[in-house]
């Protein structure tokens, strides 16, 4: 049974605010509340929910996928449950062919250990270069969407599922260096805020002088 109920409670969270409470039914909440605790039994991650609607936002319309490509490193990110405690995150693409590439994401976690994961992401539809979905083993498809990038010093990547009164957000300011010039972090930040994305949920991600950086997998 409990297997059963997993994949449902991927759409839902005990997450909820409790300002927002009274705009959801007691159904959906009671669900949500029961997910979180089948989540917790069997060790997955429950997925982050709030009640409120994505953004809707226009991605880096001449997006240039070979000049993406490379290391980024991850500078702000909004909390989600993939990432709890990670630090010295790093993301590393190469390409598979013309429309998809390689995906290595790798950090240290809370206990010191390195954690690595690696998938791959497909563009979606020739007609939006910079919109991706992205494919890790073991759990949901997930989408990457690059807002703006100069491909030399900062990205702003964002991604969104609605699920009935539920959003499920994810937002992340990536760079070539461990470092963001104040300048250029204010202008990523200002990406997300032009489409009213709430930029105060931005959570810094530690890259300090102790970060130790491991190098990609190789790939065929």
């Amino acid at each position: 049974m409990l297997k059963a109920i997993i994949p449902f409670c991927r759409n839902l969270s005990a997450s909820i605010s409790s300002v927002h409470i009274r705009m959801a039914s007691k159904v959906v909440l009671a669900a949500a509340a029961l997910c979180g605790v089948l989540s917790a039994a069997s060790g997955r991650v429950a997925p982050r929910l709030e009640i409120g609607e994505c953004a809707e936002f226009i991605s880096k319309p001449e997006f240039n996928l070979p000049e993406y490509l490379g290391r980024w490193f991850e500078v702000q990110k909004f909390e989600n449950p993939f990432q709890l405690g990670m630090e010295c995150v790093t993301a590393d693409y190469t390409p598979i062919d013309s429309s998809s590439i390689n995906v290595y994401n790798n950090g240290v976690g809370g206990d010191g250990e390195f954690i690595g994961i690696v998938g791959n992401a497909s563009l979606i539809d020739p007609n939006f270069p910079a919109e991706f979905q992205l494919n890790f083993a073991g759990r949901p498809a997930g989408r990457y969407n690059v807002l703006e990038t100069d491909y030399e010093t900062f990205s702003a990547v964002y991604a969104c599922t609605q699920l009935d009164l539920f959003k499920q957000e994810f937002a992340w300011v990536l760079a070539r260096t461990p470092q963001l010039a104040p300048d250029a972090l204010q202008q990523a930040v200002d990406v997300f805020a032009a489409f009213n994305i709430d930029v105060t949920r931005f959570q810094l991600t530690d890259q300090g002088e102790t970060c130790v950086y491991t190098s990609p997998p190789e790939t065929n």
